[in-house]
């Protein structure tokens, strides 16, 4: 299986006015992921891998570590990982 471009990835202005251009953080080397239509759409792809670990989190607090303490530390941290991807972070 081949691994997705390493995180963080954002999104910058295209040469597209009407796209956004999501890319990883070697965009001049091989970070380029993907011109998209819209800016709720690049962000939302843009926090695709962030999004990917905190489900990978919460599996392992449910599943591994089995304690409320280690669930409520990802789900406070998911806060973060939605407003980015929603374009709310500060």
């Amino acid at each position: 299986m081949n691994k997705h471009t390493p995180r963080p990835w954002r999104t910058i202005e295209s040469t597209n006015t009407t796209m956004r251009t999501v890319v990883g953080p070697d965009f001049l080397g091989q970070g380029y992921i993907a011109d998209v239509n819209g800016e709720a759409n690049a962000r939302l792809i843009a926090a695709a891998p962030e999004l990917l670990q905190l489900v990978k989190d919460m599996r392992e607090a449910f599943y591994v570590k089995g304690t409320r303490k280690a669930l409520l530390a990802v789900m406070e941290r998911s806060k973060s990982v939605m407003e980015k991807a929603e374009g709310r972070e500060g």
